[in-house]
C-alpha cells in the first residue's frame, strides 16, 4: 500500500515527541508498504532515509518548507498543505502525529496550542511565562487552525487514536498501547554496552544505580525519588538523571545531601547505554500528560531493565509482572519501602523471551496501525453510484 505519514517540524533528537513520525513511518515501511513522510521541515533526514529492510518497500521524504526554523511555524499554509496530501488519491490511507492536521488514522503526539499555553502559564512564573509566550507568536494562530483539522477530520470520517493507552482506557479514542523502538539485547550486548558506560560516567561496577529522566522533572514526582534515595544512610546508589534540566534536579538534590550520589548525563541521545548502566528506571510522575506514551517505561522494559513506577504513570500496568517491575502508590513511604525491597533483589536482567517485549515492539505497533487502515477502495465504491439497470 502508499501510506502517508504526516509530521509538523520534527526535532533530530531521539527523546523529542516528534520522532514518532519518523520511527512509525520507518515501522510501516518494514512491513512492505511504501511510505512518504511529509511535513513542513526535518533537522536531520538521514534516520528516516536509512535503508529498509524490506525488498518492496520504498520510504521517501516530502518537506513543505525544508529550511524553516523551529519557531517559524504557519498553521493555516501547513493545514491546507496536509489536507490536500490526506485528500489526494495517490495515497491509501494516511497518519497524522500533529495535532495541526488530521489524517484517515490520527494520533496526535504533541500537546496541541491550549495545552502549551496552559504548561506555561503553570510551570512558569508570570514573567517567565510572559516571555515564553511572546516566543510563541504562532499559538493563537494555531489554536484557530487545530479547531479547523477537527472540523475536517469528522469530513475525512477518521479514526483518532492514541499511543501509549490500552484500548480499555484510551475512551473514545482507538488505544494502541506502548512500543519501543529499541530492540532487545542480548547478555553480552548488555553487559559490554554496561561496562563502558559506567567506565565513561565513573561509576564503579559495584554500585547501585537508579536512573531518572529530568525532562519533565516540573510535574510532581521527582522528590519522591530523592527522599527516598535520601532516607536510606546505607550505602547509597548512585542517581543518573537524564534529560536536559540537570540544575533544577541538582537544586533538589543537594539540601538532601545527595549531590555527591548523583550523575548528569545531559541531553543525550543514547538512552540504550544510560537503561544499560541502571539497575533500576525509577518513573515517579504522579499524573502523566494528556498525550504521554509511556515512552520511557516501554525503552526500559525492551533494554530488560526492572522499572519502579507509581501508578498514575502513563503504562505503569506494565510494570505489574514481579518479574519486569513494580507499580506502586505515589507516596513518600511507598517509594522508600520499594526502593528499599529492590536494591538487592531487581533481576540483572530481566527475561528475553517475555511476550510482553514482543509486544514493545515498534513494528508490533506498526501492525496494530495497520488494523486500523479504513479501505478507501471500498468507501469509494459504495459512495459512487453504479449505472442504473435497464428493464
Amino acid at each position: 500500500m502508499k501510506l502517508l505519514v504526516l509530521g509538523e517540524y520534527i526535532r533530530r533528537f531521539p527523546w523529542s515527541p516528534s520522532q514518532w513520525s519518523v520511527q512509525i513511518a520507518r515501522a510501516l515501511a518494514g512491513r512492505g508498504h511504501h511510505v512518504t513522510l511529509a511535513c513542513d521541515a526535518i533537522e536531520d533526514p538521514s534516520p528516516l532515509l536509512a535503508p529498509i529492510d524490506h525488498p518492496r518497500a520504498s520510504i521517501s521524504l516530502l518537506s513543505r518548507r525544508p529550511d524553516r526554523t523551529l519557531r517559524a511555524t504557519h498553521p493555516f499554509a501547513f493545514l491546507r498543505w496536509a489536507l490536500s496530501l490526506v485528500r489526494d488519491d495517490t495515497f491509501d490511507s494516511s497518519f497524522s502525529l500533529t495535532p495541526l492536521a488530521p489524517a484517515h488514522v490520527w494520533l496526535p503526539i504533541e500537546p496541541d496550542a491550549s495545552e502549551l499555553i496552559s504548561s506555561t502559564l503553570r510551570t512558569h512564573p508570570p514573567i517567565s511565562a510572559a516571555l515564553e509566550l511572546a516566543y510563541r507568536p504562532w499559538l493563537p494562530g494555531a489554536i484557530i487552525s487545530e479547531r479547523r483539522a477537527g472540523r475536517a477530520m469528522k469530513e475525512i470520517a477518521g479514526v483518532h487514536a492514541r499511543i501509549g493507552a490500552s484500548p480499555s482506557r484510551a475512551g473514545a479514542q482507538q488505544g494502541l498501547g506502548w512500543a519501543s523502538a529499541w530492540h532487545v539485547p542480548g547478555d553480552q550486548e548488555h553487559a559490554v554496552l554496561r561496562a563502558q558506560t559506567r567506565r565513561a560516567l565513573s561509576i564503579p561496577t559495584h554500585r547501585r544505580v537508579v536512573l531518572v529522566s529530568a525532562t519533565q522533572n516540573r510535574r510532581p514526582g521527582l522528590e519522591l525519588i530523592l527522599d527516598a534515595l535520601a532516607a536510606n544512610p546505607g550505602d547509597r546508589p548512585i542517581l543518573l538523571v537524564m534529560g536536559r534540566r540537570a540544575h533544577e534536579v541538582a537544586t533538589l538534590a543537594h539540601p538532601r545531601g545527595l549531590s555527591d550520589f548523583t550523575r548528569f548525563a545531559g541531553g543525550t541521545e543514547r538512552a540504550d547505554a544510560l537503561l544499560a548502566a541502571a539497575d533500576i528506571v525509577a518513573i515517579p510522575w504522579s499524573s502523566a500528560e494528556p498525550r504521554a506514551t509511556g515512552r520511557l517505561l516501554a525503552d526500559a522494559l525492551r533494554r530488560r531493565r526492572f522499572v519502579v513506577a507509581s501508578r498514575p504513570a502513563c503504562g505503569s500496568e506494565l510494570a505489574s509482572d514481579p518479574a519486569m517491575g513494580m507499580s506502586i502508590e505515589p507516596t513518600p513511604s511507598a517509594w522508600r519501602d520499594a526502593l528499599a525491597q529492590v536494591w538487592n533483589h531487581a533481576p540483572a536482567l530481566t527475561r528475553r523471551d517475555s511476550p510482553l517485549l514482543a509486544e514493545l515492539s515498534i513494528d508490533a505497533m506498526a501492525g496494530r496501525l495497520e488494523s486500523l487502515i479504513p479501505c478507501r477502495g471500498l468507501r469509494r465504491s459504495l459512495s459512487t453510484p453504479g449505472p442504473i439497470a435497464q428493464p
